[in-house]
């Protein structure tokens, strides 16, 4: 298992070193505008999505699953590895945000509200790679990415097409009554505990699709 985890870091070394670059853009911007922080919380999701892609279109290209089926390994743990080669890049795109904000000298602020969107762009990189790798075991992996482009892009437009729509959907009475506004405040309240919360979501439904994405793997004996 440990093979497999060096295998895609170790293939993918100079995806990995771009991104970082990229991320280093990403992370000095935050000092410069309103946007920075959010697009360091990108910088995480595209490290982990944009390695995921590269090393499951080389392991379709060079059929490199049906190579590992030949292997004295369980399948339980091939889907592991690639679950925890995920997690790895995750918490790495944490700590290189963490480290270059202190090497800064104070002009990246880490603050409680930085450390929250990171965490929380950490947690939703997971969630979005974990139903990737659902669709990779069940469908292959151009056509799994291509659909997971598809949700990608479909993300930009969803704010305008939910924003046009809800003035003509009936709001429910605890909208209405301004209850869930109340209940959000509160729940926002404690920043450091909600993120908590989010990012403990967030690994749950990552090790659930984890669970969904190992039945397809042995149910795709073609892969």
């Amino acid at each position: 298992m440990l093979y497999i985890i060096y295998k895609d870091l170790y293939q993918s070394r100079k995806t990995i070193l771009l991104y970082f670059l990229i991320g280093l853009v990403f992370i000095v911007s935050s000092s410069l505008n309103d946007m920075g922080i959010a697009m360091s919380a990108a910088f995480i999701f595209l490290l982990v999505y944009g390695v995921v892609v590269r090393n499951e279109y080389t392991e379709d290209k060079n059929k490199g699953y049906s190579l590992l089926r030949t292997l004295p390994i369980k399948p339980c743990k091939i889907v592991l590895s690639k679950y925890l080669t995920a997690l790895l890049l995750a918490t790495t795109g944490v700590l290189f945000y963490f480290i270059i904000a202190k090497l800064s000298g104070g002009r990246i602020v880490i603050d409680s509200l930085s450390r929250s969107v990171v965490l929380i762009g950490a947690g939703f990189a997971l969630i979005f790679t974990g139903i990737l790798y659902i669709f990779i075991f069940k469908y292959g992996a151009a056509k799994a990415i291509n659909i997971s482009r598809l949700f990608f892009f479909g993300f930009f437009f969803l704010p305008g097409i939910i924003s046009s729509l809800v003035k003509y959907i009936p709001k429910p009475s605890f909208i209405e009554s301004g209850e869930l506004e109340i209940a959000l405040e509160k729940f926002l309240s404690n920043l450091f505990g909600s993120t908590l919360i989010i990012v403990g979501l967030s690994l749950i439904i990552y090790l659930l699709t984890m669970l969904v994405s190992i039945n397809q793997f042995k149910k795709n004996k073609i892969m």
